[in-house]
C-alpha cells in the first residue's frame, strides 16, 4: 500500500500481511526521500501494528508515529489509532477515531507488485 495525503508519508509503501494468528500487519518495504522519514525509519519496521474490524465496512488501524524511538524515550504515545474506511478496491480513507466523516485527504492506495 503507498501512503499519500501526508507530505512527510508521502511515497512510503508497506506491505500488509496476515500473520500466523490472523492478525493483520505491515512493514515498510519501501521509503521516500524526507530527512526526517531516513531519520527514523528503516526497511522492515514495523508500521501497521494492529488492524481490526469496527463494523460493516470500517475498521480500526493503529500506526506507528515517525520518530516513535524518541517520543518513547519521553514518555510519549509512539502510535496513533485511525478510522479506516474503503474508498473502492484499492484504496481506504484513513482519519483520527470520532472525528472521520468519510473520505479523508489521507489514503493508503493499492500499489502493483513488481516481481
Amino acid at each position: 500500500m503507498g501512503i499519500e495525503g501526508r507530505t512527510i508519508f508521502n511515497g512510503i509503501e508497506v506491505s500488509i500481511q496476515q500473520e500466523d494468528n490472523g492478525k493483520l500487519s505491515g512493514n515498510v518495504i519501501k521509503l521516500n526521500d524526507n530527512k526526517y522519514v531516513n531519520m527514523f525509519v528503516e526497511k522492515g519496521d514495523n508500521w501497521v501494528s494492529d488492524i481490526s474490524r469496527v463494523s460493516n465496512f470500517e475498521f480500526k488501524l493503529t500506526e506507528k508515529k515517525i520518530g516513535s524511538a524518541l517520543f518513547e524515550l519521553y514518555g510519549q504515545t509512539t502510535s496513533v489509532e485511525l478510522e479506516v474506511q474503503f474508498i473502492d478496491n484499492n484504496t481506504i480513507s484513513l482519519g483520527k477515531l470520532s472525528s472521520h466523516q468519510g473520505r479523508s485527504a489521507v489514503v493508503y492506495r493499492r500499489v502493483e507488485k513488481i516481481e
